[in-house]
């Protein structure tokens, strides 16, 4: 029996939820942003949305962020 569309709906937000993630500024110019506990993905401001309230930022600071879109866009949320 197939998945009635509730099924369907409730799996579809449950896999594509955002997620909080920490980040570390490596670089201001250009912006560069390196997940905590994943050094290996590094973040340009083309993956960042930056509200004009967290600016500027600083080499070093750490900022908690909303991963979207299946973590290809991230929000920066505030600073830990």
């Amino acid at each position: 029996m197939g998945k009635n569309l509730v099924e369907v709906i409730r799996e579809a937000v449950k896999t594509n939820a955002p997620t909080v993630v920490t980040g570390s500024v490596v670089d201001t110019d250009p912006v560069l942003i390196r997940l905590v506990g994943d050094s290996s993905i590094l973040l340009s401001a083309q993956s960042l949305i930056i509200p004009s309230g967290q600016l500027p930022l600083k080499a070093g600071e750490l900022f908690y962020m909303l991963a979207i879109n299946d973590a290809k866009v991230y929000y920066i949320l505030d600073r830990v």
